[in-house]
């Protein structure tokens, strides 16, 4: 039982060190079994499970972002020319999406080496530098403020 107990405390160590919070977004790695008690927890947010061990070229990744997050397609092509920049903007708008807290699963991001020049730590970058703090500042900005929008909580699990 005292083994049991021990392996439990360490586990939650290690998410809870992997974790990095932004206010009420966050990321945090997960085991891979608790996705659907926290998709069955947010069933009112917007849920996006990406699969990231077929990523084999960039456009995989990027395809997955435009068709899970519905980009607006008059924009978001690969003639318009994806790029990690492109995606980026795209993640810091998602107007078109009308839940205001969206819940990103990226499934096998540790076992996610390199695709092209992007890394898993492009990725966690993006979320962690970019993304996430966008979101967080949003809720003390005067423009949104007075737009009448409601900023987004983005909340990212990784396995």
């Amino acid at each position: 039982m005292k083994l049991i107990s021990l392996i439990y405390c360490t586990i939650l160590f290690i998410i809870f060190t992997f974790s990095i919070v932004h206010g009420e977004n966050f990321i945090v790695f997960i085991p891979e079994f608790k996705i659907n008690e926290i998709i069955i927890e947010k069933q009112s947010s917007k849920i996006v499970l990406i699969d990231v061990c077929h990523w084999k070229v960039e456009d995989d990744i990027f395809d997955d972002y435009g068709t899970l997050f519905n980009f607006p397609k008059d924009y978001w092509s690969k003639e318009q020319g994806w790029n990690y920049d492109f995606l980026n903007d795209y993640m810091r708008n998602l107007s078109w999406i009308k839940e205001n807290s969206i819940v990103i699963f990226l499934k096998n991001l540790s076992k996610f080496i390199k695709c092209g020049d992007i890394t898993k730590k492009n990725i966690m970058d993006s979320y962690n530098k970019i993304i996430l703090p966008y979101w967080e500042n949003t809720k003390y900005d005067k423009r949104w403020r007075n737009s009448g929008e409601i900023p987004k909580t983005i909340r990212v699990y990784a396995t």
